[in-house]
């Protein structure tokens, strides 16, 4: 299995648990049933530790310039500093937006 693969999959894992988290949570709330409401406490763990998996995986893959991905070939290079790799995390887009939900996670 790539990289891309489990982080791909790790993504859509995390938005199907928000999903169901952020339902569940709402009708637990309005029905006042205490299982429900925790059920939907855990969902939203579950979406933190999905998108803490897609981020660490997009990480790897850039720590091992692993050019299968078009975000490591577009920001990082063979030459370039393992620091600068690092932070290529947050270089564009998508690493920033992943970043923003791993800390509002």
């Amino acid at each position: 299995m790539t990289l891309a693969f489990l982080g791909s999959g790790a993504l859509l894992a995390g938005l199907v648990l928000a999903a169901f988290s952020a339902l569940l949570s709402f009708w637990a709330g309005w029905a006042q049933n205490g299982v429900m409401i925790q059920v939907g406490r855990r969902a939203f763990y579950a979406t933190a530790v999905m998108i803490l998996a897609a981020g660490v995986l997009l990480e790897t893959a850039l720590l091992t310039h692993d050019f299968s991905l078009a975000y490591v070939v577009e920001h990082s290079d063979l030459s370039t500093p393992i620091a600068l790799v690092a932070a290529a995390f947050v270089g564009g887009q998508g690493g920033s937006l992943l970043y923003w939900a791993l800390i509002l996670g």
